[in-house]
């Protein structure tokens, strides 16, 4: 289980406002032109997107494994809207070098 998960169930910090205000800010995104979801698949792709946008911003996200069931179910759909959002769940939970919270910068003018 992520720690995005864990905080979800637990609610800390504020966390729990965040993604609930994510998911409701998201669905209204997709569900307008040029996305143009269908409500009903608004409603479940969104959480999903919320969760990987809150990990995406912490940095050095990793996607879980369930993730990528849902990203592959996304994608195998006929629909072209549906393979849409597995790209944007899929870009939300890669991260690309170089490390995101461990990266040192030599700020000393020369």
């Amino acid at each position: 289980m992520s720690n995005i998960r864990v905080y979800r169930l637990a609610c800390l910090c504020g966390l729990c406002k965040l993604l609930t205000g994510l998911d409701q800010y998201i669905a209204a995104l997709i569900t307008a032109p040029p996305y143009s979801i269908a409500a009903d698949q608004a409603e479940q792709i969104s959480p999903w997107m919320a969760e990987g946008l809150v990990a995406h911003y912490a940095g050095d996200q990793v996607m879980p494994s369930d993730m990528q069931v849902n990203i592959q179910s996304l994608r195998g759909s006929g629909d072209i809207h549906t393979q849409l959002a597995a790209t944007m769940l899929e870009s939300v939970w890669t991260d690309l070098p170089p490390p995101d919270n461990s990266v040192s910068l030599d700020l000393a003018t020369r």
